[in-house]
């Protein structure tokens, strides 16, 4: 399958994910990072309020899920944006009834905040904050120089609002953060949007393959992946 874009250490595809999947090889990432379309869940809106049916969108992601970890080593780990509406759905997708504590599998381990220093829309309380689950694949184990200070509060400034390449875009700098302390070798984005994860690895050296259905994505992410590497710490 012909990549719609590629540099050194990334591969861009166009596609459905579970079509790209087939085409990808077995046990081979050490990494799934991404930001699954949550947003369309489904439910009802009043235009001041909503109520989220969570049922097809963990049955839709289960699915999703249990095609991707194929792909996976066994001592890979998995950082998975979430909405709060739909952090359940996500945990369950994952852990499929089983009690991920006496057996030796997938499971979604902690939940980070990710602190955006800027508050969006909202009432009474107005956002400021975005859920991040990491998950412990069955053999992953914390790196013996993995830092013992960092708290489940990620702080990184990114404003509601719009954005250069996205409007629900996610800032290089975060990955930064979020990645450093793992040092993957081959990371797995199933749902690229506008490429940040993409080209966090590509300013990194990090073999990466990123998935988008949406053309429109793929045409953002691939410019913003031509375009010259910048400092890692200074580029959001």
């Amino acid at each position: 399958m012909k990549p719609y874009y590629e540099t050194k250490n990334v591969r861009l595809y166009c596609g459905d994910c579970f079509d790209v999947l087939s085409f990808l090889p077995l046990s081979y990432f050490d990494a799934i990072v991404t930001d699954p379309p949550y947003a369309t869940a489904g439910g009802n809106s009043n235009g001041r309020a909503s109520g989220e049916d969570t049922q097809f969108w963990q049955f839709w992601f289960t699915r999703v899920w249990n095609e991707t970890v194929k792909h996976c080593q066994q001592n890979a780990f998995a950082l998975i944006h979430c909405d709060w509406r739909m952090l359940g759905a996500l945990c369950a997708s994952i852990s499929q009834g089983i009690d991920r504590m006496t057996t030796s599998s997938w499971r979604a381990s902690q939940v980070l905040t990710w602190n955006r220093q800027h508050i969006g829309m909202g009432s009474p309380y107005r956002n400021s904050t975005e859920n991040i689950v990491f998950c412990r694949g069955p053999n992953w184990k914390r790196k013996a120089d993995f830092p013992r200070d960092i708290g489940t509060v990620v702080e990184y400034f990114w404003a509601y609002g719009s954005h250069r390449f996205h409007s629900a875009e996610k800032p290089v700098g975060l990955y930064n953060k979020l990645l450093t302390p793992h040092g993957p070798k081959a990371i797995l984005d199933l749902f690229a949007g506008s490429g940040p994860v993409l080209r966090y690895c590509d300013q990194n050296d990090i073999d990466a393959v990123g998935i988008e259905r949406d053309e429109r994505n793929c045409e953002q992410a691939a410019i913003r992946l031509s375009e010259p590497k910048q400092e890692k710490l200074l580029e959001v």
